[in-house]
């Protein structure tokens, strides 16, 4: 697989009052074409900052970013980040709008992606009134509608209940192996990077550095209790606590 984004000796240096903390030091690593990466760390790693940088909403202190020619990207918050004054059917749709596709395309692709996440029904609803987990299948098919070639997922199932979780976990694996994106996740389950990834990059402690870069052995659809599963946990369970 080819690369769509390199990045090299990425430092991240906050400064305040005269105080300075290094929250990311000399990471360097790729995001291959077609593969889900997951980066797993500690809370407070940095893991969120790193995932910004990635996707170009935050410059790094130090360091470079290198994409592949016409690369494009979307984004999907923990905290949904839909706008509540916009409906469903609007929030989707609002990329498109903002890059003036023409109306009866964004009519088009809007509709298709609110029937893949399962939101028909739901178009003219506001986000007050929908619960947790469909907020992020919003966010999820807003992040699609861009047709991006990365989607960058910061925790997008951390606010939800377990039960939730788990079918969007199963929605957005079969999304990725149907539309051939790549995807790059943060998360503090190490089950979840199991569950989910082709590679998983384990960042340390603050200041976060890469420990070491797994990958995945487990053959798909994954069996969360499966002696390979629990044997691949505990090898990076204990890099964690390093």
């Amino acid at each position: 697989m080819s690369a769509l984004l390199k990045i090299s000796n990425i430092t991240q240096t906050f400064s305040e009052n005269g105080r300075h903390l290094t929250v990311l030091h000399d990471i360097s690593m790729e995001v291959k074409q077609g593969e889900f990466l997951m980066i797993l760390g500690p809370s407070g790693s940095g893991k969120s900052t790193l995932l910004r940088i990635m996707a170009g909403l935050m410059a790094p202190t130090s360091g470079k970013i290198i994409t592949a020619p016409d690369t494009t990207h979307s984004f999907i918050f923990q905290s949904f980040a839909l706008f509540p004054w916009l409906s469903v059917a609007d929030n989707v749709g609002f990329g498109l709008k903002m890059q003036q596709r023409p109306e009866h395309e964004i009519k088009k692709i809007v509709a298709e992606e609110i029937a893949r996440m399962g939101l028909e029904g739901f178009e003219k609803s506001f986000p007050r009134e929908l619960s947790g987990g469909m907020k992020q299948r919003v966010g999820i098919a807003r992040a699609l509608a861009m047709k991006p070639s990365i989607i960058f997922l910061d925790e997008p199932f951390s606010a939800l209940d377990s039960f939730t979780a788990t079918k969007l976990r199963a929605d957005l694996l079969k999304i990725w192996q149907e539309q051939n994106i790549t995807l790059v996740m943060v998360t503090h389950l190490i089950d979840e990077a199991i569950q989910l990834g082709d590679r998983i990059a384990v960042l340390s402690n603050r200041p976060a550095r890469i420990e070491h870069i797994f990958h995945n052995p487990i053959s798909r659809p994954r069996d969360t209790r499966a002696e390979k599963f629990f044997e691949l946990y505990d090898t990076i369970n204990k890099v964690i606590k390093i």
